[in-house]
């Protein structure tokens, strides 16, 4: 607070005399008149001194500003609290998502996981049937093992093998076989096909021509390790739409087109 003067103290005669009009005024006084509207107990005394407005309203200042200040003091807790609320709830968003991304990547991984062991799985059955068509081809002669390596028959080489196991095949029967499946592997419809299924559909397709033979279908298909409906329909499929290109010349003017014709399509 500014410091306030204390008040004057009141003229004298001699000091009043020497301010303007003060001569008049003390005449005056001692001829006992007074100026209307004038006091003579304070019409020389000087107006006293006003209390400076800090100093007078220093009070209600300072309350003022405690109360600002307090009210200054409670904005700022609540604004901590709003802060520390905020960063509460954040943390809080932020362990949700860690947490939905932890609960996604192991449902991943438990994904992947299944897909492994059903691949696994896959590829074991697959090698198991694998396993099982090489000890039926080794089984059958179609496939030879030599020097621990495997090597595939072509299905001339199985015809002999396959009717050794028929009962009393004579030999130009065996002969036309070899050579149908010769003319066989020639035409490239063998895709797909293993070489003891064309051996037997040879081995048919020859004992057609020689029905003196006690060499039926069913025989030869146990033989080769085929059922005989699956016999004829590879003979249905392979050999009668190209019997022309697949029985040589000479036979064909030795049995005539139109008995190959009906024979062919038994």
């Amino acid at each position: 607070a500014r410091l306030v003067p204390p008040p004057r103290p009141a003229l004298t005669a001699e000091e009043a005399v020497s301010i303007p009009g003060g001569k008049r005024l003390r005449e005056e006084a001692e001829e006992g008149a007074q100026p209307p509207g004038i006091d003579s107990s304070t019409a020389l005394e000087p107006p006293p001194a006003v209390a400076s407005s800090e100093g007078a309203g220093s009070a209600p200042g300072e309350a003022r500003e405690g109360g600002s200040c307090q009210e200054k003091e409670g904005r700022g807790e609540d604004r901590g609290i709003d802060e520390a609320f905020v960063a509460a709830a954040e943390e809080a968003s932020t362990a949700q998502a860690i947490a939905a991304a932890i609960r996604t990547a192991e449902s991943a991984v438990q994904e992947r996981v299944q897909a492994a062991q059903q691949l696994k799985a896959a590829a074991s059955a697959a090698a198991r049937e694998r396993s099982a068509r090489v000890e039926s081809l080794v089984a059958s002669g179609a496939l030879e093992l030599g020097g621990g390596q495997t090597g595939v028959v072509l299905a001339e080489e199985l015809v002999p093998r396959l009717a050794s196991k028929l009962q009393r095949a004579p030999k130009g029967l065996v002969h036309l076989a070899r050579e149908v499946a010769q003319r066989l592997s020639a035409l490239g419809v063998l895709s797909g096909k293993s070489p003891q299924l064309v051996a037997a559909v040879a081995l048919h397709t020859a004992h057609l021509l020689f029905p003196r033979c006690k060499v039926d279908a069913a025989q030869i298909a146990k033989a080769a390790l085929v059922s005989p409906p699956q016999l004829i329909k590879f003979h249905r499929q392979l050999v009668v739409p190209k019997w022309r290109d697949l029985i040589p010349p000479a036979t064909q003017l030795q049995v005539g087109e139109a008995t190959l014709a009906h024979l062919m399509s038994c």
